[in-house]
């Protein structure tokens, strides 16, 4: 290395001062740029992923489903307060209170920063979504008018919260502080990402590109401040004794901010979108002809990725059809997973004890999450083990209006402790064969066909567990209620 650097004095100089903590363009700025320009090529990932409709627009389509799936009234109120958080008032309010503070504070330093950072993520972000014209999601609980990429708030999260954490983060010398404040800013930010996500107003990578644009600003922002504040002229303003009014004023006036947001988030009154869409129904004379695709006779990951094939062809007249059938049969409803029954399911995994509506993991076909979990009780009669089956509900009706239900079916022989999921018994044939003879012993079904769904398959699941079936399934068309 010694003989290098002799060799090649302008290249190690070159090296040497962009690593020089004492000036600016030294470590401080060498810093910066590689995490700006890692940021940088991120976003532009995201950009080109969804513009040629990449892996990343599959998890858009299947994540806007899944949440939709947890969806309730509860969190949606909870994630409304948590999203006004983004919203340009609350925003203008805190980036003038903001400014308000250190301007008491003698912190002037900071200002034009600050500044920088809002006004350039907001003005880039709004050119982007004119530039993309992406539409919004269809299953958002509320109107948004303007376009989908990059989400605003998302974008302002990271920036504005960023920059404040970033000046609490200079000011504070106490190491403990310090991490409370980065990881509290951290959490709100990515809590103000998720909730665009929750409400369905973005998709996935509306939110990642908009916590990536933020951060690229925060790096101008806070680049700015370490040159003027640190390394520039301005040096003598940060350890300014401050009267104490000034300090005192600095408290009230946030604490007035913290009651501007209460009531901006009271007086938040969107245009609600209808729960469920009407669903256009497509008659069909054959029953396969619903599998337009091979894709189709498969159900898939977050990521689209095959999973196992379909198991089940039932034609009901109805949903409430469906469920009685199965009752009938032995077996039971599942709930939604929410805070009651995720409480509720924690404990009896803990004890072992009987849960026979436990909730049911849900799984993707067509980028839809199941509509149906029907499951059945071994004799173990704990929640660890457990016979269960997914079906989805299809917008496919026959000539005779019945509604054509496609379903999987396996068995959970076991809690995988390390990701909070079940092991999936291998033979899945074994539980396709189960359901079927406990319909057939109901007598509820009507006449019922068995057919070679796709070539004999073996795969793994999304949680990682091997399977293998023949490929084939049942057309089940059930007697009329």
């Amino acid at each position: 290395m010694i003989s290098l650097s002799r060799k090649y004095p302008i290249l190690f100089g070159f090296l040497k001062n962009r690593l020089d903590k004492n000036h600016f363009f030294g470590r401080t700025f060498t810093y910066l740029l590689l995490i700006f320009v890692y940021l940088l090529f991120n976003f532009i990932g995201v950009i080109v992923g969804f513009l040629r409709s990449d892996i990343i627009t599959f998890v858009d389509l299947r994540l806007l489903n899944l949440l939709e799936f947890f969806r309730n009234d509860q969190t949606v109120e909870f994630f409304l307060w948590i999203t006004v958080l983004g919203n340009y008032q609350v925003v203008f309010l805190f980036f003038l209170v903001g400014i308000a503070i250190l301007w008491l504070l003698n912190k002037y330093v900071y200002i034009l920063p600050l500044a920088v950072t809002i006004a350039g993520g907001s003005v880039c972000g709004f050119l982007l979504k004119f530039l993309f014209h992406r539409p919004r999601p269809e299953l958002a609980v509320y109107v948004e008018n303007s376009y989908s990429f990059p989400s605003g708030h998302a974008t302002i999260a990271v920036a504005l919260f960023g920059f404040f954490v970033y000046v609490i983060w200079r000011e504070i010398k106490l190491w403990k502080i310090k991490i409370i404040i980065l990881a509290l800013g951290v959490i709100l930010a990515t809590l103000i990402g998720f909730s665009r996500l929750y409400l369905g107003v973005h998709y996935f990578s509306d939110v990642f590109g908009g916590h990536l644009l933020g951060g690229l600003w925060l790096l101008i922002g806070i680049g700015l401040a370490e040159y003027w504040s640190v390394f520039g002229r301005s040096q003598s303003y940060l350890f300014v004794r401050r009267p104490t009014k000034n300090k005192l004023m600095a408290v009230l006036i946030l604490i007035v901010a913290l009651f501007g947001y209460v009531f901006l988030a009271l007086n938040f009154e969107p245009i609600y979108l209808s729960a469920s869409a009407p669903v256009t129904t497509q008659t069909v004379s054959e029953v396969m002809n619903i599998f337009s695709t091979e894709q189709l006779r498969y159900s898939e990951t977050l990521r689209g990725n095959r999973q196992e094939p379909i198991h089940f062809i039932i034609l009901a007249k109805s949903d409430s059809h469906l469920e009685s059938v199965f009752k009938k049969a032995g077996w039971k409803t599942s709930e939604i997973l929410n805070l009651k029954s995720a409480y509720k399911l924690a404990k009896t995994v803990i004890f072992k004890l009987p849960y026979d509506t436990a909730p049911i993991t849900p799984s993707f076909w067509d980028a839809k999450t199941n509509d149906f979990g029907f499951q059945k009780p071994t004799s173990a009669d704990n929640i660890r083990e457990r016979h269960h089956a997914r079906f989805w509900k299809t917008q496919y009706i026959t000539e005779d209006e019945y509604i054509l239900y496609i379903g999987t079916s396996s068995f959970d022989q076991g809690i995988k402790w390390r990701q909070m999921t079940h092991y999936i018994a291998p033979d899945i044939d074994t539980e396709r064969e189960l359901v079927w003879a406990d319909l057939n012993n109901a007598q509820v079904i009507d006449n019922y066909s068995k057919i070679k769904m796709v070539a004999p398959v073996l795969g793994k699941n999304f949680t990682g567990d091997d399977f293998f079936t023949d490929g084939y399934s049942y057309i089940i068309k059930l007697k009329s209620p």
